[in-house]
This record gives C-alpha cells, sequence and structure tokens, in this order.
C-alpha cells in the first residue's frame, strides 16, 4: 500500500503588473539612468510587464523611482508625491477606477475600513488592520506581512510616506477633502508602518 504525500504549497510574496505599471506610469518621465536602474532590476517600460514579480522588487523600485525624483533632496516628500501621482494614475486604471467608482459610493470610512482588500490589488504579502482610536475620532491603520508572510526573511513594507501620499489621495476621491494621514510608527525589520487618519 502506497502512502500518498501531500505538501503544502507555498506561495512567494509578490507584486502584481499592474502595479508597476502604474507606479512606472506615476514616475513618467523616466530619465536614462532611471530607465537603466529598472532595466537592471528585470523592468523594462518598452516591453510588456509580467504577471508579477518578486514582492521585494516593489519598495526597492518605489525607492529608486522616489529618489529620482527628488530634486531637492527631500527624500520623505518625493515618496509622498510619488505616492498621490500613483493614487491618480491608478484611478485611470481599469481597475482602479472600478476602486475609485466604489469609493465615490461607499465613502472614505468605508474605503479605509477595507484597506486590506485594497492592498491586495497591489501585491498578496501585505496585509491592513483598522481600528478606531479611543483618545480621539480618527483611525488607526497598522499595516503589516501577511499571515502567511509573517516570517518570510527580508521581506519589505512600502516606504511609509509613499503609502501616506497614496492614502490621502485616494480618501480625498473617495469623499473626504480634508483627510489627515500621520506616520505614528515604522519598522524596516519588521516590515510594519502604522498610520494615524483623521477623516
Amino acid at each position: 500500500m502506497q502512502t500518498a504525500m501531500v505538501q503544502s504549497v507555498v506561495r512567494e510574496p509578490v507584486v502584481f503588473e499592474h502595479a508597476l505599471e502604474t507606479l512606472l506610469a506615476a514616475a513618467r518621465p523616466l530619465a536614462p539612468s532611471t530607465l537603466a536602474a529598472l532595466e537592471r532590476r528585470g523592468l523594462s517600460p518598452s516591453r510588456p510587464l509580467q504577471a508579477a514579480y518578486p514582492g521585494a522588487m516593489w519598495p526597492e523600485v518605489i525607492r529608486l523611482v522616489a529618489t529620482a525624483m527628488d530634486t531637492h533632496g527631500d527624500t520623505e516628500a518625493a515618496e509622498y508625491a510619488l505616492g498621490q501621482r500613483f493614487a491618480e494614475c491608478l484611478r485611470e486604471s481599469k481597475l482602479g477606477a472600478a476602486i475609485h467608482s466604489l469609493g465615490r459610493v461607499v465613502g472614505a470610512e468605508r474605503m479605509l475600513l477595507r484597506m486590506s482588500r485594497n492592498i491586495r490589488t497591489t501585491n498578496n504579502f501585505l496585509d491592513a488592520v483598522v481600528t478606531p482610536r479611543s483618545e480621539d475620532t480618527g483611525w488607526e491603520l497598522l499595516i503589516r506581512p501577511a499571515a502567511e508572510f509573517a516570517r518570510t526573511p527580508g521581506l519589505q513594507a512600502e516606504p511609509p510616506h509613499f503609502v501616506r501620499g497614496m492614502l490621502t489621495t485616494v480618501l480625498q476621491q473617495a469623499g473626504a477633502p480634508q483627510v489627515q494621514v500621520d506616520l505614528l510608527h515604522h519598522d524596516p525589520v519588521r516590515a510594519t508602518t502604522t498610520f494615524r487618519v483623521m477623516l
């Protein structure tokens, strides 16, 4: 009698093609040196992208592109501006247009509460937890690795100011023009970032 062996399927952290495509669109025009750096990482804006790329590429490319956009020596401001442009360009894509339409219907608070789903449209390795803050009328948003990737060595979160810019724009588009997104804590080792969101 043969014993059937069941092997568990191990997924790798990946970033999806449309997220990288949107990021590259948000960064245009790209300088020749930036294009060469992207090529060395396996990305070419002049060729069709693959369906998915290693998850480590996502924060790395965000930093690379933001650094190339940084003309005033302010990395945080460049990452924030790139996050805003990413949200604007995302709105022009089919998936982004659907998310934007949903946001206009359900409003900023419900968009914030479904942030875990929103994040999963760009990658498979990050998750979000949203809880009301007891000390004010805001929300605490924790972005962290999804449970299955919590022990993945070297996993990185997105640059926090990129996320702050993206969140601000997305929530403004969803009907919260005065939204304030503040960075409370960023732990690059654990790939976790905590924000305070005031709608």
